[in-house]
């Protein structure tokens, strides 16, 4: 099945032409792009990149690719013997679930959300989340117990910072000490998906846990990598490959509006219009265009950047340590943590609920006694004092323990976030696709801001403004509905270049020396050449399969693996130029060993929210384990 270009009317994949209006089908099949730079040359001498061993570089054959492609297959591993869709939003800031079942979708339960703070003990085993966390933590700094546990919080923002994405990578706690990643992952994913099976328990529904599709919304210009290392903290805590998914959070969002709101479900078909997610960390911005009332498309390729609501109060902690020096504000992290958290949360309190016509002073609780302590024993002045020596003198003034902040001042925090969201949004908007976008979609927690959708607003005045009532569950409520409905997202742009790394016989003609090998026995090698998979701002239908063949080299093997790289380069030669990034390795399993050489068909399932691949021996027929491991 393809969609038509101008009247967007179904058609047979064997349509050649539109049986509307005729016409001509666009060759969106990857697979017959497949070409790497000079093809016609490397045309059937492929082989797969391997690493030198002790007898020198193996060549590793490659064999063409065969048969062709239908691009509308869509491909899901998960099962659909499913009675209940339950969704998991680890927030940089706050975190929550939701669930529906299967016969009444748009029922949707949810809970308030709570922080997204994680405390662990000294030997990394679960003690509290969200505001539990915060008290236990509390009450453990009061009696000088605290030393050795962990306390985390906005964690999430380490798999979008860290560009060596690893199962053993590590994250730090409040107080600076290192903890793996992985566990930390894992036993927030877990604890969320403990209390939703709680509720559905308490609301006496009889659900077997085989039979919950679980889903989690993550940002869409996470990288692959990111989004296996969701999957091993899934696989983890025993959720099953098969009843897992991940949604992207724009989506979600936008999914949510199209069955949720009234107005902006009326939309006709090739309404196009920008979704702009506002996190607590990030914001992350796509287009799309309604196909149908369950079908849209996308039309530019999803990108963000760190800039949320933690970037306003990362400026409110810039204006403490103005006022008494970063060594105060390093010393009272390290020592009295839970006034460093105190901090921020009186700030938390108040900052969405100043808007452009404020014009009274803010009042915002601050941890006053150890600000006081600090103050006096290293500045030799109490806080007060420290204020009226600061610049933000004629702004702030302290009654007891909260400070009246002058409301231009507060309203100045938000400034270098709003500009650079402002900016990200007239940078997209300038792409040709998205040039006759007429409404905005505003979604996310950062979007209750009315400071920030105000900005929006008067920014571009020749836009449709949206923002959903409740706006902070959008992306929540909208995982639930992808979750029972995972095509809906039509199509997809990629974002990168994928491939894979292969060596080839040296050809002056198209390779580099700094790229030679040379054995001692055998042909001259061009090592790292990037054989491109799919390319970077193509567009390719949800689950397109595209096929290659793989021979053993070896008798009696056990197992076979390359590696994948990924590029934000549209045309990368090689995988260690600058824009080319390793994703992981990928290894096939065979259950059993032959003499013979074995012929491997490998299909990489692109065009949905993560990256899939599959493997099946072609003389057994029969599907062989595909593994892919983070490096």
């Amino acid at each position: 099945m393809w969609i038509c270009p101008e009247c967007f009317i179904e058609n047979s994949a064997n349509n050649e032409s539109c049986s509307n209006c005729h016409t001509v089908k666009q060759d969106t099949d990857p697979k017959v792009r497949r070409e790497h730079r000079r093809a016609d040359v490397l045309k059937d001498k492929k082989t797969m990149y391997t690493h030198p061993g002790p007898f020198g570089w193996k060549l590793s054959k490659h064999g063409a690719v065969s048969g062709t492609t239908d691009t509308a297959k869509h491909i899901t591993s998960c099962r659909d013997d499913y009675t209940v869709v339950a969704a998991l939003d680890l927030g940089t800031t706050y975190s929550g679930f939701a669930f529906s079942t299967r016969q009444n979708p748009l029922d949707i339960h949810h809970i308030e959300k709570v922080p997204t703070c994680l405390l662990l003990s000294p030997n990394k085993e679960f003690v509290g989340f969200g505001n539990d966390a915060i008290k236990i933590y509390s009450e453990l700094v009061k009696n000088g117990q605290h030393t050795g546990h962990y306390f985390l919080q906005k964690f999430k923002m380490d798999l979008y910072e860290n560009e060596h994405i690893s199962n053993e990578m590590t994250i730090q706690d409040v107080t600076g000490k290192p903890i793996e990643a992985l566990i930390v992952f894992r036993e927030t994913i877990l604890v969320l998906k403990k209390s939703l099976e709680y509720v559905i328990k308490c609301k006496g529904l009889d659900v077997k846990m085989e039979n919950i599709r679980w889903v989690m919304p993550v940002p869409t210009f996470w990288n692959d990598a990111a989004k296996q290392f969701i999957r091993k903290s899934i696989d983890y805590i025993g959720i099953p490959e098969d009843q897992f998914q991940i949604a992207l959070e724009p989506e979600a969002a936008s999914i949510f509006c199209q069955q949720q709101l009234p107005d902006f479900s009326a939309s006709l078909p090739r309404t196009k219009y920008l979704v702009v997610a506002l996190g607590g960390g990030t914001t992350d911005i796509t287009a799309h265009e309604k196909i149908s009332s369950s079908r849209l498309r996308e039309l530019i390729f999803a990108t963000g950047n760190s800039y949320g609501g933690a970037t306003v109060d990362d400026r409110f902690l810039q204006m403490f340590t103005a006022i008494v020096g970063q060594d105060i504000i390093s010393d009272i992290k390290q020592n009295y943590p839970m006034a460093y958290i105190g901090i921020f949360q009186g700030f938390e309190l108040v900052k969405r609920n100043i808007t452009t016509t404020n014009s009274q002073k803010v009042r915002v609780s601050i941890p006053l006694s150890v600000l006081d302590l600090k103050c006096k024993q290293v500045l030799g002045k109490d806080f007060r004092s420290a204020i009226g020596a600061s610049k933000f003198s004629s702004a702030i003034e302290l009654y007891d323990a909260t400070m009246h902040v002058d409301v231009g001042l507060m309203k100045a925090f938000f400034n270098v976030t709003i500009k650079s969201i402002l900016d990200l949004i007239k940078r997209r908007l300038q792409e040709p696709a998205v040039a006759d976008v007429s409404q905005i979609l505003l979604v996310g927690e950062f979007a209750e801001s009315s400071l920030i959708r105000d900005k929006v607003k008067s920014e571009f005045p020749d836009k449709r403004v949206i923002v959903p009532e409740a706006a902070g569950l959008t992306v929540l409520k909208g995982a639930v509905l992808f979750g029972h409905n995972p095509s809906y997202v039509q199509s997809r742009v990629m974002r990168y270049t994928y491939g894979v790394g292969i060596s080839d016989e040296f050809d002056p003609a198209i390779h580099d020396e700094a790229h030679l090998v040379v054995q001692k026995n055998g042909p001259k090698l061009a090592k790292h050449i990037f054989d491109v998979i799919i390319r970077k701002n193509q567009l390719v239908d949800a689950g397109t399969s595209i096929d290659s063949e793989y021979l053993t080299i070896d008798p009696n093997q056990k197992t076979m693996e390359f590696e994948l790289y990924f590029s934000s380069n549209e045309n990368p030669v090689y995988i260690d130029e600058n824009d080319c990034k390793p994703l992981g390795s990928v290894s096939i399993h065979f259950p059993d060993v032959c003499q013979e050489e074995r012929d491997v068909k490998v299909s990489f399932v692109i065009g949905n929210t993560e990256l899939e691949v599959k493997a099946v021996d072609k003389k057994s027929r029969q599907t062989v384990t595909a593994e892919f491991n983070l490096f």
